[in-house]
């Protein structure tokens, strides 16, 4: 029965994920000697060690990936704790619909919404040459710190939810160790109580 249930999630994980990470792999041993033929090579590799703009990408890559985690973190974990800790009862459900809200819509209409806001002739470019700070169009596309805004954007809610649900099994876990806990002193207590009356 468990078989079953997991099913369609293992089929997709191993369809959509696996499978294509094991072709990439395959794919990175090989070079292409002719026209759709491929031999057995480390060229790959040795491309990769020896072109300085690979090492780059890779390590540009890794240092905006952990700083958009980092960021990510630094902001989730307020509003995680609020809504686990503080939040009660309809304001809880409104605040977790407003984290889900944003992705109600399609992936492609938030990306436009970006471009729209922050291409050339865009909004917020708009807005700097309107108060001044700025007097010609500002690009602001295509920078790191847009591409760590659109991360952490995308990645909050995947930060938040699970966030709020590991504190609130946390509170939940504490609640049992302490009732077990305070269980375990009567029980001493109690022990100790016969003991000294000789009852025991």
């Amino acid at each position: 029965m468990l078989a079953l249930l997991l099913a369609p999630a293992l089929l997709w994980l191993v369809g959509l994920v696996i499978l294509p990470h094991v072709e990439l792999l395959l794919l990175s041993f090989q070079a292409r000697v002719g026209p759709g033929e491929y031999a057995a090579s480390l060229d790959q590799y040795r491309t990769f060690v020896d072109e300085p703009l690979y090492w780059n990408t890779f390590l540009r890559t890794a240092v905006i990936s952990v700083l958009a985690t980092v960021l990510t973190l630094l902001m989730a974990f307020p509003s995680a704790w609020y809504i686990a800790k503080v939040a009660r009862g309809r304001l809880k459900m409104v605040l977790l619909v407003l984290c889900l809200l944003p992705f109600w819509v399609s992936e492609m209409v938030r990306t436009l919404g970006w471009l729209i806001l922050l291409r050339e002739t865009g909004v917020v470019s708009s807005l700097l040459q309107a108060v001044g700070l700025a007097s010609q169009p500002v690009e602001l596309l295509y920078h790191d710190a847009t591409i760590l805004v659109g991360l952490v954007y995308a990645s909050l809610l995947f930060m938040v939810i699970p966030l709020v649900n590991s504190l609130e099994s946390l509170g939940s876990c504490q609640a049992i160790c302490r009732k077990r806990s305070q269980a375990q002193r009567v029980s001493l207590s109690t022990s100790s109580s016969l003991d000294l009356s000789g009852l025991r």
